[in-house]
């Protein structure tokens, strides 16, 4: 299977990884914040301290990439590439480092998109509890008059920055399966005995701060949401027979071959599509219940179909608007086999856009 993929992945395959993983980075923390708390100074900071956490983070986050790469495995949320959903890489003596360039590439560049936007999430979510926190305190300094004045921006100031180390400090563990993950390496490349234990223990000795895991729930969700690499829950009958789906084939892997290559990620993908569709979105009713929100409903869920929902009808009625004003259009025409012509010499676009100054 994996030789299969290696032949199937391309350049192409990387590029289209990685748009999505960007442009969600970049507005989801403003997105969800402002579905949380709107146009608030809170809202405002949280997103700032998730933004400023990510970009700091960028270094750590490359060097995670390159661990993934190396041992290919995701050692935060402890994944393997998204398309196999197993632990089995292939061993160097059988072309794995042909094949399975584009798998570990995919692998890396979903390692570094899960580090820096797990760090962001775990700051931006502890800024936020710390600004409330804060808020408490302050109003009853001010009563009791224990509070200054003039102390109280140094007093938040010193709060939030506690909050968020110690945020952050519980994010994180020692990965215990780091030796297994190692083990697993040291076989692709063909080592045995006191080699293999050497490298095991080299590896470990250099690289110790890239063996960790998150413990933040609500973050491994987020990033694996943001990645669509959640797994199946197993709630609902649809759930269960995806996550039976899924197990069936880790057991039988050739039976990729007669199916589906891929799975969770194309249904996370679909999925996630229905959820930002005007109208279609309406009928799920998982997409529906997190919506509404209430008992049972995580907040975070909450939030992220608030925010879907806002995108989708917004870019739905942008669309609207513009069509409605004659600034975009189709191709024009209404003999479709001239069109087409027109479309294939180049000559007619098939859709057009006009912007304000009149481009």
């Amino acid at each position: 299977n994996k030789i299969v993929i290696g032949f199937v992945f391309s350049p192409a395959t990387l590029i289209v990884n990685l748009v999505p993983s960007v442009a969600k980075s970049i507005y989801k923390p403003a997105l969800n914040n402002l579905m949380s708390d709107g146009l608030t100074k809170k809202a405002y900071r949280q997103t700032m301290a998730e933004y400023s956490a990510m970009q700091a983070n960028i270094g750590s986050a490359f060097n995670m990439a390159k661990a993934a790469w190396r041992y290919q495995r995701s050692g935060l949320t402890g994944d393997t590439a998204r398309f196999l959903e197993d632990q089995s890489p292939i061993a160097n003596k059988h072309g794995g480092r042909i094949f399975g360039f584009f798998p570990r590439a995919l692998l890396a560049t979903d390692a570094f998109f899960e580090n820096i936007n797990y760090r962001g999430f775990a700051v931006g979510d502890a800024t936020g509890r710390a600004y409330e926190e804060a808020a408490v305190l302050v109003a009853k300094g001010r009563a009791s008059g224990e509070l200054p004045e003039d102390k109280v921006d140094a007093f938040v100031d010193k709060l939030v920055k506690k909050r968020v180390k110690e945020a952050v400090e519980k994010a994180y563990a020692p990965d215990e399966n780091a030796i297994d993950i190692l083990e697993a390496n040291a076989i692709t490349r063909g080592l045995t005995g006191k080699k293999r234990e050497n490298f095991i223990l080299n590896e470990l000795e250099k690289n110790e701060e890239l063996f960790i895991k998150a413990t933040n729930d609500d973050g491994k969700d987020y990033v694996q949401d943001l990645l669509f690499k959640r797994d199946f829950s197993g709630n609902g009958a649809a759930s269960q027979l995806a996550r039976g789906y899924e197990q069936f084939v880790n057991r039988h892997p050739a039976m990729r071959l007669m199916g589906q290559l891929f799975f969770r990620t194309p249904v996370r993908v679909f999925e996630e599509g229905i959820r930002m569709t005007p109208m279609l979105n309406l009928v799920s009713p998982k997409f529906m219940k997190e919506l509404k929100g209430g008992p049972g409903v995580p907040k975070m869920r909450h939030i992220r179909a608030q925010g879907e929902a806002m995108m989708g009808y917004a870019i739905a009625g942008s669309v609207m608007s513009l069509y409605a004003t004659g600034n975009i259009t189709g191709s024009m025409g209404t003999n479709y086999k001239q069109t087409r012509q027109g479309e294939n010499t180049g000559e007619l676009e098939p859709y057009t856009i006009k912007f304000s100054d009149g481009s």
